[in-house]
């Protein structure tokens, strides 16, 4: 459900970021790019917390029977551990569609799929990590495609190209990316629930 309604969010940065590139308006697509990662990384950090924290509130909130409780609090602690990478992964792949590149994100999800069930054989399947494994094959899978996206983006000359020194928040952007992508995360939450 969270992770879905930020999903929805990072529609809002693509809206965004497609009609500067539309438009040419190059330094307000860097604006943009820049206030989208910083957004993901704070969001998954923010996430990582909260999740952590409240694991153990929503399992017994949803019931969750006693015998699987502490199976699936250890994926879960593990899983809230992966959200600055998925996060990162989700608003980069919208970036990159924004500009009109649909394959790259199509090829590292690919990618990741492949690395997820890689090492869920040999995570579960050879060193019988149980939950664990699965958990962590999750995480390196989501880490393995951000770190694709982000060299993707800091690799390019286009006007979307990401740089860390110019890593920052810009207001007005903020507020535009919230204003478009909320309502895509509420409808995101209101599918979920």
């Amino acid at each position: 459900l969270l992770v879905g309604f930020f999903v929805g969010l990072s529609s809002g940065a693509g809206v965004i970021i497609s009609q500067f590139y539309g438009a040419k308006h190059f330094r307000n697509i860097s604006q943009a790019v820049h206030t989208s990662i910083a957004l993901a990384l704070a969001g998954g950090f923010v996430l990582t917390i909260l999740g952590i924290i409240c694991s153990k509130p929503m399992m017994i909130a949803t019931k969750t029977p006693a015998d699987i409780l502490q199976p699936s609090l250890v994926y879960l602690n593990i899983y809230f551990t992966g959200m600055i990478p998925l996060f990162v992964y989700n608003m980069g792949s919208s970036i990159l569609r924004a500009v009109g590149d649909s394959r790259r994100p199509l090829y590292i999800l690919i990618a990741g799929c492949l690395t997820n069930i890689v090492f869920d054989l040999l995570f579960v399947a050879v060193f019988k990590w149980g939950v664990a494994g699965a958990a962590w094959a999750t995480i390196l899978s989501e880490v393995e495609s951000a770190v694709i996206v982000m060299i993707i983006l800091m690799k390019t000359r286009e006007p979307y190209r990401f740089e860390w020194k110019h890593l920052a928040f810009t207001g007005n952007m903020l507020r535009e990316i919230v204003r478009i992508g909320f309502p895509a995360g509420i409808q995101s939450i209101l599918y979920t629930i």
